[in-house]
């Protein structure tokens, strides 16, 4: 008998215990309820404004994946550009020490850095001439020296401007009426005494007019059409082409080409004109 009861006691403190766990979990169950209940305004509330939130975005998406494409691609343009302009300027660098060793005396420079302008056309000519790039040569036969030598050198192709070949363009170099009287970029340019230096210039500009703006930059181009078409470029880099094309402007700007200290330069090319003819008066 006494088994049997210690037994059936065993059983109801069992029970006991797991009644009392029961009555704990219960007990919690109802403070996650309270808590919950005191949250689901506030979820509630959250919910809704995240949903408004993505309503409101939804029309945007498009756009603004638009807008990172074309940052992307500015991005990897300017990338590609920056990296271009190193192994330009490595090139540049390697056949002026050529230059400077008389290996290669020849050579006058890049043209970019051979003359100047008022910075207020510096992106007006750095974004339209690509030709700022090109390495100048006094002849085709020093043209010739600097190939062989990025040749063998394994250097990035290389463009040059041989001015003994460019002759023919002299005398269109003088200055001639424009439409409006607009300047003609190189006109705009100081670039000193040098005829090959100034040649070199007009090769690569030629009768190109600078206007303001993009509205200009359209009527001028026709207004002597179609006996005379002139390449229009604005201050913000846009094109008007002779065939009436437009190009350049927004993202593809560029500045820095060209030198823009107008002074300096003057400075610098009085001081080379000055040199020989100080040097002929040592004679007598």
């Amino acid at each position: 008998m006494t088994e049997e009861v210690k037994r059936y006691e065993d059983r109801l403190k069992s029970a006991k215990e797991m009644s009392e766990q029961a009555k704990e979990k219960i007990e919690a169950r109802k403070k996650e309820k309270e808590v919950f209940e005191k949250q689901n305004p506030i979820l509630e509330k959250e919910i809704k404004d995240a949903q408004s939130e993505l309503k409101n975005l939804e029309p945007k998406e498009p756009i603004l994946a638009d807008e990172y494409g074309r940052l992307r691609d500015q991005y990897n343009a300017a990338s590609a550009e920056c990296s271009l302009d190193q192994r330009r300027t490595k090139v540049l660098q390697m056949l002026m020490r050529e230059k400077s060793n008389g290996n290669i005396p020849g050579i006058l420079g890049r043209l970019g850095n051979l003359g100047a302008i008022a910075p207020e056309y510096d992106a007006g000519i750095s974004t339209t001439c690509s030709q700022l790039d090109m390495i100048v040569c006094d002849t085709f036969e020093t043209v010739k020296k600097c190939l062989k030598f990025v040749d063998e050198n394994k250097l990035d192709r290389t463009q040059f401007i041989a001015c003994d070949k460019i002759v023919y363009l002299k005398e269109k170099m003088n200055k001639i009426k424009t439409p409006e009287n607009h300047p003609r970029v190189f006109d705009l340019i100081e670039c000193g005494s040098n005829e090959d230096v100034r040649l070199a210039f007009y090769f690569a500009l030629r009768d190109t007019v600078i206007v303001d703006d993009i509205v200009t930059a359209r009527r001028v181009s026709t207004l002597w059409a179609p006996q005379q078409k002139f390449r229009v470029v604005t201050k913000t880099g846009e094109v008007v082409d002779i065939s009436g094309t437009l190009t350049g402007g927004g993202g593809s700007l560029k500045r820095g080409r060209i030198n823009t200290n107008v002074q300096a330069m003057a400075a610098t090319q009085n001081h080379e004109d000055l040199v020989p003819r100080i040097n002929e008066k040592r004679f007598y």
